[in-house]
């Protein structure tokens, strides 16, 4: 596992050392390309209660040489998974992230680890959700519906805060 981790955190810093970067041309690294990005955070969720969260963004990432914010996006393919002290999350989705801001509408599946509120340990709820940023502050707002035998019917509002990316 140490390995795995040390692996990760070599390829990361690889492909985000500095680049020599002349005056603006065509080239490669003036380009974006293809790659992944990654994002985290951490907040306080109406379902999840206090949590962290972690994941990738897969497709486009900013350019080598880019030296405006502005430029400096990432999107695609969003999976993202989330530890809380109430429940855990995986979710799938479609992401955009900058250094100003992000949004990113995805699907999530949730499990409650223990009863709250009236909803008993063991439930599952499935729902789409927003996520907005701004200058590492998130939100995420959406709507989730139980699953399953032993879960509660209907919908259940889910929001949360934190900051992140």
């Amino acid at each position: 596992m140490n390995m795995l981790v040390a692996a990760v955190l070599t390829a990361r810093l690889a492909d985000t050392a500095p680049v020599a970067c002349g005056p603006p041309h065509d080239g490669p690294d003036w380009q974006s390309r293809k790659g992944s990005t990654l994002v985290y955070g951490a907040g306080a969720s109406l379902t999840t209660g206090a949590y962290a969260s972690g994941g990738v963004i897969v497709g486009r990432k900013p350019a080598r040489c880019n030296r405006c914010a502005f430029g400096a996006i990432s999107s695609g393919i969003l999976m993202q998974g989330a530890v809380g002290t109430h429940a855990s999350r995986v979710s799938f989705g479609r992401a955009t992230a900058s250094p100003m801001g992000s949004m990113g509408a995805k699907l999530s599946l949730e499990r409650a680890w223990r009863a709250r509120k009236g909803t008993p340990g063991g439930s599952l709820y499935v729902g789409p959700e927003v996520d907005v940023g701004f200058f590492g502050l998130r939100a995420s707002t959406g709507v989730l519906w139980g699953v399953g035998p032993s879960s509660p019917k209907g919908p259940r509002w889910s929001l949360s805060a934190g900051v992140g990316f």
